[in-house]
């Protein structure tokens, strides 16, 4: 199941890394089970506004439908990033895999590959849950992924930096959309769905 392939790989992980030799001595789990199948399945996004100014409130009214056949509604409010006139943005509303999907189409690779220990510990840290609703606002906007992180919107000057032969740290993968916000709303139920949608900037 879900759970016992998480700690597999987290374990493996750990006691697989190149970084330092690591002993696993004690795993302690905290385990709420139900009778119930806890399921909810994405229907529909919708917006308040599809058109808005920089730094505008957006209302976004998720709806999915439950494993009794109900439809749920969760309601968030996100900014619109600082864009020019013109431009146009996309909110991306997923769950924890597909999200991780869409960064690795993003990234243009294949998997995760920590820079050291602490970035390992850091991001099993924080893996995404399934219990979450997960949005990113993105933009056509340049940037660079370098040593398993994503660097946003950077100006060109810094990109030259980093993309500079004497940089020689690691080989960058250069970016054609940049991550401008990322949010997580949390509900009582594994949820499952994506959904792309793009807006405009007045």
């Amino acid at each position: 199941n879900d759970l016992s392939g998480l700690l597999t790989a987290v374990v493996y992980f750990l006691t697989n890394n190149e970084f330092k030799d690591l002993s696993i001595h004690k795993i302690d789990l905290k385990i709420r089970a139900s009778e119930q199948v806890k399921y909810s399945y994405l229907e529909k996004v919708w917006l308040d506004k599809y058109d808005v100014f920089p730094g505008e409130r957006i209302q976004v009214k998720v709806y999915t439908r439950n494993f009794r056949g109900q439809s749920v509604l969760q309601e968030v409010g996100l900014m619109a990033p600082p864009l020019p006139t013109g431009s146009e943005f996309y909110l991306i509303v997923a769950d924890a895999l597909a999200m991780q999907q869409i960064e690795l189409a993003q990234y243009k690779t294949r998997g995760f590959m920590p820079r050291s220990l602490t970035h390992l510990l850091r991001v099993l840290s924080n893996l995404r849950k399934n219990n979450r609703i997960y949005f990113k606002i993105m933009a056509a906007k340049p940037g660079l992924f370098l040593k398993g992180e994503e660097l946003p919107n950077l100006p060109p000057t810094m990109k030259m930096m980093f993309t500079s032969p004497r940089a020689a740290m690691s080989i960058p993968i250069e970016l054609e959309k940049s991550t401008l916000g990322e949010y997580q709303y949390p509900v009582p139920y594994v949820f499952k769905g994506a959904a792309i949608i793009p807006i405009k900037i007045k």
